[in-house]
């Protein structure tokens, strides 16, 4: 260092040192400038993947599809711009799934071997059908005949107890009977045609929600869902609220299971379920702790990374999103994490999108040219 140099330095010190002495506090992070960042390099990523993961293996998925359509939906009614054209064209092609599969639906209601054959295609049906419908209802897909079959096709396949059950063991999407449940009601209110009978599977959903123990944070964020979506009465939604909120950790997040560290999917479904389920402000100082602890476990390329729990049952396929054999669980972190930060912040007006959804018919028209070919 020259003598310029150290003078130039010592003074700047000096100043520094002076504006201390006086009290002066150094300016507060910008969380919401932050945050709209995470969302901004998040977004992408995952559009990203849900096309990379379609065009691997010509299939949809709840962790690459249904999720990704989530958490657009929620995008785009905070003003956040999207790829317009990814997303028609991923909602042209989980309709454009179930377009196919229309004969087998239709017969699914009388015929059990018709049935069963769909449940082979679907290989856990209240899992595939809970997530694909959530998707296409945040999508803005409206009632029709085809999403009439698939609500009367997960009908059949509640219990009498008022629970859907799960088939297979790949946790945390395929492992709760508290989020099939959630899922598969909500499912019915929106597409199913017969509202009485709709009424009362909702009606025996929400006894079983009440009476049945949660075991893990997938569990209790699904009850505080179903729960707020069945119509329960405050107190037990204020219940819900407090069991799922006490599980949070000293670091601002939560873990899928006692044992495991808190991570990304856990803490952005809690954060989501708390605001949407037990419509927690996100001014609480419960979320903003979650929040920071989102921000600050996201990876420099906007990706967070979430422990594989799942036993591999597939050949495995490389969808474009970070971390490997554990994308598809680190996909559906990051779709619930940016759906907790999305309703923390809305986009500033340089990077606001139009709010509304394309329009229906035009998604529509292509999956059914899509499908006829």
């Amino acid at each position: 260092m020259n003598k310029s140099m150290k003078i130039g330095f010592g003074l700047s010190l000096l100043l520094g040192l002076t504006t201390l002495r006086a009290g002066a506090q150094p300016p507060p992070p910008d969380f919401d400038a932050m945050t709209r960042q995470a969302i901004q390099k998040s977004l992408p990523l995952i559009q990203s993947a849900a096309t990379g993961f379609s065009a691997q293996t010509k299939c949809v998925s709840c962790h690459n599809q249904s999720l990704p359509q989530m958490t657009l939906a929620t995008a785009r009614q905070r003003g956040f711009a999207v790829d317009e054209k990814q997303a028609r064209a991923q909602d042209a092609q989980v309709y454009a799934t179930f377009l196919r599969a229309k004969p087998l639906l239709q017969a699914a209601s009388k015929s059990k071997e018709a049935e069963k054959q769909l449940d082979h295609i679907t290989v856990d049906p209240a899992v595939t059908m809970g997530y694909m419908m959530a998707g296409l209802a945040a999508s803005r897909q409206k009632p029709d005949d085809l999403t009439g079959l698939m609500a009367r096709y997960v009908a059949q396949k509640q219990d009498l107890s008022g629970r859907w059950s799960v088939h297979t063991a790949r946790p945390p999407m395929e492992g709760s009977e508290f989020a099939v449940t959630a899922l598969n009601l909500h499912a019915l209110q929106t597409y199913a045609a017969s509202e009485a009978e709709t009424d009362a599977r909702v009606a025996r959903a929400r006894t079983w929600l009440l009476a049945a123990t949660p075991r893990n944070t997938e569990d209790k964020t699904f009850r505080l869902f179903g729960l707020r979506w069945a119509g329960a009465d405050s107190a037990a939604i204020a219940k819900a609220t407090e069991d799922l909120l006490a599980d949070q950790r000293d670091d601002g997040g939560w873990g899928q299971l006692p044992a495991l560290a808190s991570d990304a999917y856990a803490t952005g479904e809690a954060l989501v379920a708390l605001h949407e389920g037990g419509a927690m402000p996100t001014t609480d100082s419960a979320y903003q702790r979650g929040r920071f602890f989102l921000l600050t476990t996201q990876a420099n390329d906007g990706s967070w990374s979430v422990p594989k729990r799942a036993v591999t049952v597939q050949t495995y396929v490389e969808a474009g999103y970070p971390n490997k054999n554990a994308q598809f669980i680190s996909m559906s972190g990051a779709c619930w994490a940016t759906m907790a930060l999305l309703h923390s912040v809305d986009a500033s007006p340089a990077t606001a999108a139009v709010k509304t959804a394309p329009a229906l018919p035009t998604k529509i028209a292509a999956a059914k040219r899509a499908s006829s070919r």
